[in-house]
């Protein structure tokens, strides 16, 4: 009821007004339509100004009195719009994600037909610089005894890994100690601890590499000139992090195996060569314990009441090698296991060596 009596541009916004006259008045003189009557889209004009999408069909008609009389019927399409819109916005994301999801088989696919784990980082990080278009891609892990990053490889520039790059310190540092990603656009305002990067590289794009939830290292991507990253090469290079991970981690599984594997054999022939000195050792008390048995038991060889006393202190001292021989071997099994206790003593010189010398004499 408000708009009765009103002209008819109050339901269009300001900046169409002198459009609409401007139309009119070149139909009335030519009697041409530049736009269709049936169903054309135009923005409306709300009470408070706002705009609202509409659909408009125009009519013309001859009134009793003979005038030339114009129609025209409006309906609010916002629904329609926003409909289209949320569908259009769903196709381009399918779009995305179905060129993100070719990205990352393309980067994979060529990382998976490497047969060295070097080999495999190398052909990631090519494949990540192809697919993003950067100029530079590194991998960092992390020193778990010096809590440093260093560089394990590096792609498209060669980065010293002899730096040492600590926790919180620089870019990787940074991403390392919040474990979030860090995109830098103007790497001369930032910290960076590689001199080629500063030299070299404009923006840089850096993702924490994790597994279980554990911090392994950092890979970052650069690019000469500068460069906003988007939310799509943040999720490429996310998932090629998890790829990574994954490498990295069964790589240390398998030197964790190997490494054990190798203190089992090295531990193995330790044993076994202990084991064949003290038999080697054995075989000298027991000689001497049988020849003086030998000897007392002979009623053909007369012996004095102090050589049988001589013979039967060679059979005790004999006998109290052989046990610490014995002891020895127990201390090999308690090593084994983990659970020999040392207990340092000083012990002179002298009466082992002449205990030696008696033990060999016999």
């Amino acid at each position: 009821a408000e708009l009765i009596g009103q002209p008819l541009d109050v339901v269009m916004p300001e900046r169409l007004r002198g459009v609409h006259h401007r139309g009119i008045a070149r139909y009335l003189q030519t009697g041409r339509r530049n736009i269709s009557w049936s169903s054309v889209a135009l923005p409306g004009r709300r009470k408070d100004g706002s705009e609202v999408p509409q659909e408009i069909s125009f009519g013309e008609f001859i009134d009793e009195e003979g005038r030339r009389v114009f129609s025209g019927f409006m309906r609010d399409v916002s629904e329609r719009v926003r409909q289209r819109q949320e569908l259009e916005h769903a196709r381009a994301t399918a779009e995305g994600a179905l060129q993100e999801l070719a990205s990352v088989g393309r980067v994979l696919d060529l990382a998976m037909a490497s047969s060295t784990y070097e080999g495999m980082l190398d052909e990631l990080l090519q494949g990540l610089r192809s697919e993003m278009r950067a100029d530079e891609a590194a991998v960092l892990l992390l020193d778990d005894r010096t809590r440093e990053l260093v560089v394990q490889l590096s792609s498209g520039i060669d980065l010293d890994r002899s730096i040492r790059v600590p926790i919180g310190h620089g870019l990787a540092g940074k991403v390392a100690a919040s474990g979030a990603p860090v995109y830098i656009e103007d790497v001369s305002r930032e910290e960076v601890v590689h001199p080629r990067l500063r030299e070299s590289i404009a923006s840089l794009l850096a993702v924490p590499i994790r597994s279980d939830g554990d911090l392994m290292g950092v890979l970052h991507v650069g690019t000469r000139e500068k460069r906003a990253f988007t939310a799509s090469d943040l999720r490429l290079l996310d998932i090629v992090a998890e790829r990574v991970a994954g490498v990295l981690a069964r790589t240390r599984l398998y030197q964790a195996e190997r490494t054990a594997r190798e203190e089992a054999e090295a531990a193995r022939r330790s044993r076994d060569e202990m084991l064949s000195v003290v038999s080697h050792d054995l075989r000298n008390p027991v000689a001497t314990i049988s020849m003086a048995a030998s000897l007392l038991g002979d009623p053909g060889i007369p012996l004095t009441p102090q050589q049988r006393d001589k013979q039967l202190e060679i059979i005790s001292r004999s006998a109290q090698r052989m046990n610490r021989l014995i002891q020895d071997l127990l201390d090999v099994a308690r090593m084994e296991a983990g659970k020999l206790a040392v207990d340092r003593t000083v012990q002179p010189a002298a009466p082992l060596a002449r205990e030696r010398y008696e033990s060999q004499k016999g």
